[in-house]
């Protein structure tokens, strides 16, 4: 599993407690990840954790080297056109049969709802440059762009829905 700007590694970390077979490789900044690797070994999963050092936007992701990819939480900061930039370079780096899951605040189609989703496009608005939130409409179709198969949204009892989207397996 390749977890895309890890941060504290907590997604990850649900993995791998979950999958005991689960490799997990953390990307983010130089300095996020040596608290990522404490919090990997607080938690006894850092010996099936890598390690890929770098800015989202630039950093190698590789080739058909993962299973899943993760954005727990960064999609909304990135903004458009560095959001689907990424996931086409998420969409090389998964094997045939991979999955990109996504989890942020997303809002209904119209945008009206649900409340925290919309509150924080406001605060997104208000405190960067690029950063919004984004419908599962909008997640479909740059999906689509970057060449995955099917994508839904999966009612998570949350806030917002996870967007799972899935590789073809040819």
């Amino acid at each position: 599993m390749l977890d895309v700007a890890c941060g504290s590694g907590i997604w990850g970390i649900a993995v791998a407690e979950a999958d005991a077979a689960a490799r997990i490789t953390g990307q983010d900044f130089p300095g996020v990840l040596e608290t990522t690797k404490r919090y990997y070994e607080k938690h006894g999963v850092a010996a099936r954790c890598d390690f890929l050092s770098g800015d989202l936007r630039t950093v190698d992701l590789g080739s058909a080297r993962y299973d899943l990819a993760l954005l727990g939480n960064i999609v909304h900061s990135e903004g458009e056109a560095a959001s689907r930039a990424l996931f086409h370079r998420i969409f090389r780096a998964l094997r045939p049969g991979g999955r990109i899951v996504i989890l942020d605040m997303i809002p209904n189609d119209a945008r009206s709802g649900p409340p925290f989703a919309v509150m924080f496009a406001l605060n997104m608005l208000v405190n960067t440059s690029a950063g919004d939130t984004y419908t599962f409409a909008e997640y479909r179709a740059w999906l689509g762009e970057a060449g995955f198969a099917s994508v839904e949204a999966i009612d998570i009892g949350s806030h917002s829905p996870m967007i799972l989207g899935v590789k073809s397996g040819v």
